[in-house]
């Protein structure tokens, strides 16, 4: 039989990493491993959406937000706040879904498409 595979998890304390977010449980059904390993995984995305975004690779960032949101789902199912990241995520969309109105012609008679 073999025996089952462990997962060797090293965190870093909030003195190393001042921005890291800060999970927490609202129960004790989850285990510290679980959320070490998700923060991880946070961090990670997190550090890979701000290169990608500051490299203007917004394909890429796109696709690491979506990976994020994931990870937020599968933190709530598990009792695991992230509001940290809950914020960076919202900050994120704003970002991305906002209209530079400086490139609008807003002057009568010029033509737009209208939804």
């Amino acid at each position: 039989m073999q025996e089952p595979r462990r997962l060797d998890v090293t965190t870093t304390s909030a003195t190393d990493a001042p921005s890291a977010p800060q999970p927490t449980t609202d129960t004790g059904s989850t285990t510290p491993t679980f959320v070490a390993e998700l923060s991880e995984r946070v961090q990670r995305t997190r550090a890979t959406i701000d290169s990608a975004a500051a490299a203007g690779d917004d394909d890429l960032a796109q696709a690491f937000l979506d990976d994020l949101e994931s990870l937020v789902d599968l933190a709530a199912a598990h009792d695991v706040a992230l509001p940290d990241t809950v914020a960076y995520l919202a900050d994120q969309q704003v970002r991305r879904h906002a209209v530079d109105l400086r490139a609008v012609d807003l002057r009568a008679g010029s033509t737009c498409a209208t939804a």
